[in-house]
């Protein structure tokens, strides 16, 4: 049995505190995190027909002061990425 295929478009993603420069590698971790998450927990039941989520608030999170933000895409796309799953999720 072929898997479905899904198709995840986000219009807009609101980052604050972030520098604009970091936009690039934070979106590809984004894009990696989503992709595993949706292979390991599949798709859930409410996203199984075409449909769509008006605003999404996936919550704050907090980076340890000397971590900075430099280097720390793959956590940040990573805490993104599980915030937008628990919020299609539910």
């Amino acid at each position: 049995m072929k898997p479905a295929a899904l198709h995840l478009h986000i219009e807009t993603l609101v980052l604050d505190g972030f520098p604009a420069a970091d936009g690039r590698a934070i979106r590809a971790a984004i894009e990696s995190e989503l992709t595993r998450l949706f292979a390991a927990g599949g798709v859930p039941d409410g996203l199984g027909q075409a449909r769509s989520i008006g605003r999404l608030d996936g919550g704050s999170f907090s980076l340890p002061q000397e971590s900075g933000v430099q280097g720390s895409a793959p956590r940040i796309g990573g805490e993104v990425a599980a915030a937008i799953y628990r919020g299609v999720s539910r």
